[in-house]
């Protein structure tokens, strides 16, 4: 099994628990180790140096951008929000910057809606794929597993 960092919130809202589960089983199945701080791993000094300790451990890193706010409204650069906004864990942020520091594959998958930072296209090279997490065989989709596979090629030989 190849180890990898898999960065998503403790939290994820029960609808969307299936997919992530059935996620994680196809992940195993891949002969992929997901660890993720707080669900697998359990820091025992500061979460960050938890971070590069586990970074270090691990071959690539995957990020699974669930919604974890939403703002219906507001002002975002002091204009007022148009449509509702939905935004991830800080910490997907803080991990991929990490990750990409350290030069690791990433592939970035995220819910219908998230935005911002590492979730904007352009923002950093690799994999970015948008998928509903509300559709419980969402990481069966041909352009999930075909992200998958070619990330995976990036370092497992």
């Amino acid at each position: 099994m190849i180890d990898i960092f898999l960065s998503r919130p403790t939290y994820i809202p029960p609808e969307q628990e299936g997919g992530i589960s059935g996620f994680y089983a196809l992940l195993k199945a891949m002969d992929l180790n997901p660890r993720t701080l707080g669900t697998t791993d359990y820091p025992v000094s500061a979460p960050l140096n938890e971070v590069l300790r586990m970074l270090d451990e691990c071959s690539a890193m995957i990020v699974l951008g669930v919604s974890q706010i939403s703002a219906k409204t507001g002002t975002l650069k002091g204009k007022k929000i148009k449509k509702p906004l939905k935004l991830a864990t800080e910490w997907n942020q803080i991990e991929a910057a990490l990750a990409y520091s350290q030069k690791k594959p990433l592939l970035i998958i995220h819910d219908k809606g998230i935005s911002r930072g590492i979730f904007d296209r352009g923002a950093l090279t690799g994999f970015i794929h948008e998928s509903d997490f509300n559709d419980e065989k969402w990481y069966t989709k041909k352009e999930i597993m075909g992200a998958l596979l070619s990330w995976k090629k990036l370092f497992a030989k």
